[in-house]
């Protein structure tokens, strides 16, 4: 006799697919990790020398960090639709 979730071609049990986490978790997830990015370009155009601190690698790094900044803002204003009475 087989598992009543095995599957019926092989007889094992069918794999569970894990639960991806919901899209606002996922959204909240990008928006951390795009303020972690910011504060390890923050950390390394402070750790600069005296010598590059006006230097084309500072300004690029500060356009960098200006640049990821108005992305995790802007991530941080989507309002995301509510999905099925679930959220």
């Amino acid at each position: 006799m087989t598992h009543p979730g095995a599957s019926i071609q092989t007889g094992q049990p069918k794999a569970h697919k894990s639960r991806q986490p919901s899209r606002p978790a996922r959204l909240a997830a990008i928006e951390k990790q795009l303020r972690e990015l910011i504060e390890e370009y923050e950390n390394w155009l402070e750790s600069l020398p005296e010598s590059l601190s006006e230097s084309q690698s500072a300004d690029l790094l500060a356009e960098t960090i200006d640049q990821l900044t108005e992305a995790a803002d802007s991530i941080a204003e989507i309002s995301l639709p509510k999905g099925f009475g679930r959220d």
